[in-house]
């Protein structure tokens, strides 16, 4: 893959950027200023993504998320430093949390795939098997909808309390106390099956 695939729409050497002016200006919503920012820093976060992934799709859709992020919380939006590096720092660590998880889906799989080669399964333990999947199902779907969200970050997608909360721009009290009663109501609708 040739990195240069990734050509800036308008250099960064070209786009002197007023962080405070624009900071506001998109806090205020102007989707103008949003798109100039957009596309003076989209390329080259993909191919400092790509360093990291080594996927095209995997850097696109992380670069994509970090803007889909920022404009859906353009009002409170306030990066730390300079736009710049608070752009590249959220791409560092968007990475290494999809790397974090690709790693953690290849164990998954690698476990599952020995478990299938080496246990004789009986029709009794492949219906509680089934049962337990939907009535998990239904658990975590009968959660508060943040509750759920947080829930999902930590068990699905493998992050950390810390990155929940930057992620999601709550403390990491919060997610702790909603991890805590995801956990207890969990254990209160699972308990016949446990």
């Amino acid at each position: 893959m040739n990195i240069l695939k990734f050509k800036s729409q308008l250099p960064e050497e070209k786009q002197p950027i007023e962080n405070g002016q624009w900071i506001e200006s998109i806090q205020n919503g102007d989707a103008s200023v949003f798109e100039t920012l957009f596309r003076t820093y989209y390329a080259s976060l993909c191919g400092f993504v790509y360093q990291y992934t080594k996927s095209t799709e995997a850097a696109e859709e992380i670069v994509q998320n970090i803007f889909l992020k920022i404009w859906e919380n353009h009002e409170k939006w306030k990066p730390h430093g300079t736009i710049k590096s608070y752009l590249y720092k959220a791409a560092k660590n968007h990475s290494l949390n999809y790397l974090k998880h690709q790693t953690r889906k290849q164990k998954i799989f690698d476990s599952e795939a020995v478990v299938e080669i080496q246990s004789d399964i009986t029709p009794a333990d492949e219906l509680h098997g089934r049962e337990l999947h939907k009535a998990v199902s239904y658990a975590v779907n009968k959660l508060p909808e943040k509750c759920r969200l947080i829930f999902n970050l930590n068990r699905q997608e493998g992050m950390t309390y810390t990155d929940i909360a930057d992620n999601l721009d709550i403390s990491i009290k919060t997610v702790e106390t909603q991890m805590g009663r995801a956990l207890k109501t969990l254990r209160r609708i699972l308990a016949p099956f446990l």
